[in-house]
């Protein structure tokens, strides 16, 4: 026998669709919303950009070498090779993400000489701070900079200073190491031990944050 189903109220008919929704929402997964502060939160800060060992060249002595921002294990190997002194030209600002780099030199038993120079202060009293550092050192000395440009160039003032080459000769070799033209750090060498005039001043002023200066 064949059963009929019981026909729907007038009350029933309305309230179907309603009840179907209802069902359809349940079954529906679980959407979370995006959080708008983390989209907008600013991205991590890249650590700092060190160099390894191998980078790192020869100055025109066999006990100096040149180079950008080491690394703990260019450390390592510095030490390993009788390093005596650590010479860091970066200033202050490069330097906060790096806290540290002090204690970490020393911790390997080398000495850490810090003589901040930017484009504007790459000059003969800088030098003269970096030369005493050098000739004072009891061994191997690491001179460096972010990426090894601002050490080149003081080693430039050093190859005129030992009267060894004029500044447009210290230039060209500076531009041979380097792999490219630095104009603050070849107008540095070709005033070098010459009197400062007023708008050489200027001049050195306006280079402070010269986009090349160590790139």
């Amino acid at each position: 026998m064949t059963r009929s189903l019981p026909a729907l109220t007038p009350l029933a008919l309305l309230l179907a669709p309603v009840l179907g929704l209802l069902g359809g929402c349940a079954n529906t997964d679980h959407v979370t919303m995006a959080d708008p502060a983390a989209a907008t939160a600013p991205a991590p800060t890249p650590p700092p950009r060190t160099m390894e060992w191998n980078t790192f060249e020869r100055a025109t002595r066999s006990d100096v070498w040149i180079g950008g921002q080491p690394s703990e294990q260019a450390l390592d190997d510095f030490a390993a090779h009788h390093g005596a002194t650590v010479i860091n030209l970066r200033t202050d600002g490069e330097m906060e993400p790096l806290p540290g780099y002090a204690d970490a030199v020393r911790a390997r038993g080398m000495n850490y000489v810090h003589v901040p120079v930017s484009g504007a202060t790459l000059d003969a009293e800088r030098y003269q701070l970096v030369s005493d550092a050098i000739d004072s050192a009891s061994g191997p000395v690491l001179l460096h900079c972010a990426s090894g440009g601002r050490a080149t160039y003081m080693w430039g003032m050093r190859l005129i200073d030992d009267g060894r080459s004029t500044p447009q000769t210290a230039i060209e070799w500076c531009h041979a190491r380097r792999g490219s033209a630095w104009e603050t750090g070849d107008k540095a060498l070709m005033t070098f031990g010459q009197p400062e005039t007023p708008d050489a001043a200027d001049d050195g002023a306006n280079n402070e944050t010269d986009a090349n200066e160590d790139s």
